[in-house]
C-alpha cells in the first residue's frame, strides 16, 4: 500500500488536492479521497486464495454502506458539506493473479445477488508478484478513473494547448515538397493547387485556432421548426459558471429536432443538413430550400426561427456543402449525434487516421478535409453517372463500362419488345389459319432481331469495333441492326392490317361469344352420351328465325346510333354557323323547311324521332333476346344443344377451325385449359400490341451511336478523377500519420484510453486493452484500434460488442471536447448517447459526467451539458449526477414550452451533500471542497 501511495502521489498535479488515509488496523486497505474528481477510491489488496470471497463480500457490503452516506440528506453541518455535489465511490482490489479466479468468482456471484455495480464502480490491478505490481502502478494507467491525463489535458490554458497538440511545422514541410511525390503533371498541378489554397486558408488559424474565450450560449429559442412550435432553453445559469439540461422525452417529442436546433445555435449547420445537400436526387439542393422543404412544418407558412443572442442562426446558412461539413468540423467535441460514436470504431483505418490527426494540427485538418472533399466530389459525380446508366461502382474496366452504355442506349431509344407481341402473333397463327404460317415467320424474325441475345451481340461488336477506332463501323453495325428490326416491325403492322377485320368482329362479339361457348361446354358437359340428344325442328328453327331477327335489330340499332351521332355533330358546330346565313334551307339537299319552323328546328324534331326509335329498337332487341333465352332454355330442356347449328359452324369459322367443323370445336370446349387458352388469343387479337416503325434508320443508328460516344468520353474523364485523389489522399494520409506516431500515446492516446476505460464497466473481462496503432504495411498506412498482443492484433470492433463500441466512439468526443471543443463553445450536447448501453454501463457513464461537470467547476472552467434520452429511468439517473433537474417533453402534435415542456427539480435547497465520514473527521482546513 505504501508502493501504491508513491506511484499515485506523484502523478498528482502540485495544486490537485488528495488526502491519502491507510488503515492501521487493515494493512491490506488503503484509501484516496480525491476531491477534485469527488471520488472515494477504496483500495483493497487480496493475496491468499482462501479468502477472496469472504473479502469481497465484506468490503462490497462496506462500500455499498459508505456510498448510502454519501447521498444527498438533511442537516449536514457547512463544516461537512461538499459544495460541488455528492461523491461517488471506485472499489479497487489489487488481486495477485493466483487468486484472480475465484475473486471474478466472487464478484459474478455477488452481481447476481444484487445491483451492487449501479451504486459504485469497481476495478481490479491483478500482479504476479511486486515488481510486476510496481510497473503497471508506474505507467499510470493502472487506475484509469483518477483520470491523470484528461485533468491535466482540462487544466491546460488556450496559450498551451496548441502546443501539445499542433504539428503544423511539420505538415507545412511537407507540403512545400509534397507535388515532386507525383510523377503524373495533373496530379502535381493538383496537388500544388492544394497546398496554396490550404495553406492561404489556414494561414489566420495556425497562429490563433481558438478564440480567446470560448462561445456560451445563454439561450436558444426554437420555432416553427418542424412539430416545435415554440420551445426555449436556458443554456445559463446566474451564479454557475457549470450548467446542465437533461431532456427526457418518448419518441417522437422533438428531441432530435432540439439537437439539431442546437446544431444551427453552434455551428450554423447540421448534420442532416450536409445529407440534403449531398442528396443526388435533389435538384440544386440549397441550405434555403432545406429550411424550407424540411424545417418548415409540412403545413406550415412561416419560416423557422432559431434564436441565439436575439438573432436567428438560420439567416447565416452555408453556402454550399463543402462549407456546411467544414461548420460541422470546426465544432467538432462540441455536438455528438445518435450515430457518431459508434462510427468512430467502424471508421476504417486511412480515414481513422485522417480523424485523429485533425486533433494534432489545424493545417493538416484543412489539408484532409479538402482532400476528402475534393475525392468525395469526384466520386459523386462518378457515381452519379454511374446510376444514371445503371452501372454498378464495381465496374472498373472500360471494356464493361462501354458495354453498359451500348445496353442503356440501345434499350433507351429502341426498348425491347414485350411478350405481348409474340403472343399476339401466336395467337394469330392459332385463329386466323389464312395468316398462320405469315405470323410464325414474323415472330421468328422479331426474335431474331429483338432478343436479349442479339442485342448483346450487337454491344460485343461494337466494342470490338471501338477497340480498333472504327467509330463509323460501329454506327453501321447498330444501322444493321435496326434495319433487321424494323423489318419485323413493318411486317407486324402489314399483317395488323390485314387482320383488322376479323380482330373487329371479335370484338363485338367478344361477351356473346364468352357466353356462348361457356353455354355449349355445359351442354357438352351434361350430354351423358350421343344417343340422348333429342332433335326437336321445331325449336331449332326458332332458334334460328329469333337469331336472325335478333341481327337485323342490332344493325339497324348500329344504324340509327350512327345516325343520331352524325346528327348531334352537325347540330353542335357546323349547321349553327349554316342557320345564321340560311336559316330554312337544308345543307344537305336544298329542301326549303320555312313551313316547319326552319332548318334547326327541323333537325331538333328529326333527332327526336331518331331518338325514340332508338328507344324502340333497344326495346325490339330486349323483346327477342328475351324469347331467345327461353327457346334455348326449353332446348337445354329437351337435350338440344342451346346454340344453333349455324351459331355453332359460325363459331368455329371464327375461331380459326372452318374446315374441321364445330366438332372440333367442341372437343377443345371439353378441356377447360383449351378453353381459356382461346379466350386469351381472342383477348390477344381484340387488343393488339403497340407497334412503332422507324422512319429513317440511318438517323436513327446515328443518334444511338453518337450518345454512346459522348458519354464514353464523358465517363472516362470522371473515371479516373476519384482515382487521382485517392492517391492524393493515400500520401497525406500516410505522412501525417507518421507526424503524430511521436505524439499519439502520450496525448490524445492517454486521455482517450482512461475515459473509455472509464465508463468500461468489469473492464477486467476484456480481452486487452484497446489502443491505437499507426501501421505502415506494403504502403497501406492506416490507423486502427486494436487489441492483443505484437503478433496477433485484431481491431478492437471485431471482439469488442456493440456497447463496448459506443463506449470507444463516447471516449473520443469527450477527448475532442477537452482538446479543441471547449476552447470554441462551453457546451457539450449529446443526441441520446445511451442507446447502446446497459443500466451498469449507463451508471458509468453518468458516473463520468459528473466528475466533469465537477472538475469544470473545480478548474473554474464554464460549461453547459445538454443531454438528451428517450428512456425516463435514465434521464433520472442523468439529472441525479448533475443539477437535479430534468425537462420533460410530453407527446403533442404541437410542441410548445407553455404546454409541452415540464421543468422538475429532483431534491429541495435543504438538501446537502456530505463529505466522505473520514474527510469530516479530519482537521478542519485540511480539505477545501469549495
Amino acid at each position: 500500500m505504501s508502493k501504491l501511495n508513491v506511484s499515485l502521489t506523484d502523478r498528482f498535479a502540485e495544486d490537485a488536492t488528495a488526502v491519502w488515509q491507510i488503515s492501521e488496523l487493515a494493512a491490506e486497505q488503503a484509501d484516496l479521497f480525491d476531491v477534485d474528481l469527488g471520488v472515494w477510491f477504496k483500495f483493497v489488496e487480496i493475496v491468499d486464495p482462501s479468502k477472496v470471497a469472504a473479502a469481497v463480500q465484506e468490503c462490497v457490503q462496506k462500500t455499498l454502506s459508505d456510498a448510502a452516506q454519501l447521498l444527498w440528506k438533511t442537516g449536514v453541518p457547512n463544516e461537512s458539506q461538499d459544495k460541488r455535489g455528492t461523491w461517488t465511490i471506485a472499489l479497487v482490489f489489487i488481486v495477485q493473479r493466483l487468486c484472480r479466479q475465484e475473486w471474478e468468482r466472487a464478484v459474478q456471484d455477488l452481481r447476481a445477488e444484487s445491483g451492487f455495480t449501479e451504486e459504485f464502480s469497481i476495478d481490479l490491478i491483478d500482479f504476479d508478484d511486486l515488481s510486476t505490481l510496481a510497473a503497471e502502478l508506474s505507467n499510470g494507467n493502472a487506475v484509469p478513473q483518477l483520470l491523470f491525463a484528461s485533468r491535466r489535458l482540462l487544466q491546460l490554458p488556450v496559450s498551451e494547448i496548441e502546443g501539445w497538440l499542433s504539428a503544423d511545422t511539420a505538415v507545412k514541410r511537407l507540403l512545400e515538397h509534397l507535388p515532386d511525390r507525383f510523377a503524373n503533371a495533373q496530379e502535381r498541378k493538383m496537388v500544388a493547387l492544394m497546398a496554396a489554397s490550404v495553406i492561404a486558408e489556414t494561414s489566420s488559424s495556425i497562429s490563433n485556432p481558438f478564440p480567446a474565450q470560448p462561445l456560451q450560449l445563454p439561450e436558444i429559442k426554437i420555432n416553427g421548426m418542424r412539430n416545435i412550435s415554440d420551445f426555449s432553453l436556458a443554456l445559463e445559469s446566474p451564479g454557475k459558471r457549470v450548467f446542465s439540461h437533461i431532456i427526457h422525452g418518448p419518441n417522437g417529442t422533438g428531441k432530435s429536432s432540439i439537437f439539431e436546433g442546437l446544431s444551427f445555435a453552434v455551428a450554423r449547420s447540421s448534420r442532416r443538413l450536409v445529407e440534403y445537400l449531398r442528396d443526388p436526387d435533389i435538384f440544386r439542393p440549397m441550405a434555403s430550400a432545406y429550411v424550407k422543404a424540411v424545417l418548415t412544418p409540412l403545413r406550415g407558412v412561416q419560416p423557422p426561427k432559431i434564436e441565439v443572442n436575439g438573432i436567428d442562426a438560420l439567416l447565416d446558412l452555408p453556402s454550399d456543402e463543402r462549407q456546411a461539413e467544414q461548420r460541422l468540423i470546426d465544432s467538432d467535441g462540441t455536438l455528438l449525434a445518435q450515430e457518431d460514436a459508434r462510427s468512430f470504431v467502424e471508421t476504417t483505418g486511412r480515414q481513422l487516421g485522417a480523424r485523429v490527426l485533425s486533433g494534432y494540427s489545424t493545417l493538416a485538418q484543412n489539408l484532409q478535409s479538402f482532400c476528402e472533399r475534393e475525392y468525395n466530389e469526384a466520386n459523386l459525380k462518378r457515381q452519379t453517372w454511374l446510376r444514371e446508366f445503371g452501372i454498378a461502382a464495381s465496374v472498373t474496366k472500360e471494356e464493361s463500362r462501354l458495354t453498359k452504355l451500348v445496353d442503356y442506349f440501345i434499350n433507351r431509344y429502341h426498348p425491347p419488345g414485350t411478350q405481348q407481341i409474340i403472343f399476339w402473333l401466336e395467337a394469330l397463327a392459332q385463329r386466323i389459319p389464312e395468316h398462320s404460317v405469315e405470323a410464325r415467320s414474323i415472330a421468328f424474325d422479331w426474335t431474331e432481331a429483338d432478343s436479349k441475345i442479339k442485342r448483346d451481340e450487337l454491344a460485343k461488336i461494337i466494342i470490338q469495333l471501338e477497340k480498333l477506332g472504327a467509330d463509323a463501323e460501329c454506327e453501321r453495325a447498330v444501322y444493321g441492326w435496326l434495319e433487321r428490326r424494323n423489318r419485323a416491325s413493318t411486317q407486324m403492322l402489314r399483317l395488323r392490317k390485314q387482320t383488322a377485320h376479323t380482330c373487329a368482329d371479335m370484338a363485338q362479339q367478344r361477351s356473346e361469344l364468352e357466353e356462348d361457348l361457356f353455354k355449349w361446354r355445359a351442354w357438352l358437359q351434361g350430354r351423358r352420351t350421343p344417343n340422348a340428344i333429342v332433335s326437336n325442328t321445331k325449336l331449332v328453327e326458332q332458334q334460328t328465325e329469333l337469331s336472325k331477327r335478333l341481327l337485323e335489330v342490332k344493325n339497324l340499332g348500329l344504324s340509327l346510333a350512327e345516325h343520331q351521332q352524325h346528327l348531334r355533330q352537325v347540330q353542335g358546330t357546323f349547321l349553327i354557323s349554316w342557320a345564321s346565313d340560311h336559316p330554312d334551307v337544308c345543307p344537305t339537299c336544298g329542301s326549303n323547311h320555312a313551313a316547319e319552323g326552319g332548318i334547326l328546328a327541323t333537325a331538333a324534331r328529326l333527332a327526336t324521332v331518331v331518338e325514340e326509335q332508338i328507344v324502340a329498337t333497344r326495346k325490339r332487341y330486349a323483346e327477342i333476346l328475351a324469347q331467345l333465352r327461353e327457346v334455348q332454355k326449353e332446348a337445354e330442356q329437351v337435350g338440344n344443344c342451346p346454340l344453333s347449328e349455324e351459331r355453332r359452324i359460325f363459331l368455329a369459322h371464327l375461331l380459326g377451325m372452318p374446315g374441321a367443323g364445330y366438332e372440333a370445336l367442341e372437343e377443345i370446349l371439353s378441356d377447360n385449359v383449351a378453353m381459356e387458352s382461346i379466350l386469351r388469343s381472342v383477348d390477344l387479337l381484340i387488343s393488339p400490341p403497340d407497334l412503332a416503325v422507324i422512319e429513317d434508320t440511318s438517323v436513327a443508328a446515328r443518334r444511338v451511336w453518337n450518345a454512346i460516344e459522348v458519354e464514353n468520353g464523358r465517363g472516362a474523364a470522371l473515371w479516373e478523377l476519384p482515382a487521382q485523389w485517392a492517391r492524393i489522399r493515400d500520401i497525406i494520409d500516410k505522412e501525417c500519420l507518421a507526424i503524430i506516431q511521436q505524439h499519439l500515446p502520450k496525448t490524445l492516446q492517454a486521455v482517450w484510453t482512461e475515459l473509455a476505460m472509464t465508463m468500461t464497466p468489469a473492464r477486467w473481462n476484456l480481452s486487452d486493452r484497446p489502443r491505437l496503432l499507426a501501421e505502415n504495411k506494403r504502403g497501406n498506412e492506416s490507423l486502427r484500434i486494436v487489441v492483443g498482443a505484437d503478433k496477433r492484433q485484431i481491431g478492437a470492433r471485431h471482439i469488442f460488442n456493440q456497447a463496448e463500441n459506443h463506449v470507444l466512439g463516447l471516449a473520443w468526443f469527450f477527448t475532442r471536447y477537452m482538446s479543441s471543443g471547449r476552447f470554441r463553445h462551453s457546451l457539450i450536447a449529446l443526441d441520446d448517447p445511451a442507446q447502446e448501453m446497459d443500466q451498469t454501463t449507463f451508471r458509468c457513464f453518468t458516473r463520468l459526467i459528473q466528475t466533469l461537470c465537477r472538475l469544470h467547476e473545480r478548474f473554474d472552467q464554464p460549461l453547459t451539458l445538454v443531454l438528451l434520452l428517450h428512456q425516463e429511468d435514465r434521464a433520472l439517473d442523468a439529472s441525479r449526477a448533475t443539477n437535479h433537474q430534468l425537462t420533460s417533453l410530453r407527446w403533442a402534435k404541437e410542441i410548445s414550452s407553455a404546454e409541452s415542456v415540464e421543468q422538475l427539480v429532483l431534491i429541495s435547497p435543504e438538501f446537502k451533500a456530505p463529505l466522505p465520514k473520514p474527510l469530516q473527521l479530519s482537521s478542519q482546513g485540511a480539505v477545501t471542497t469549495n
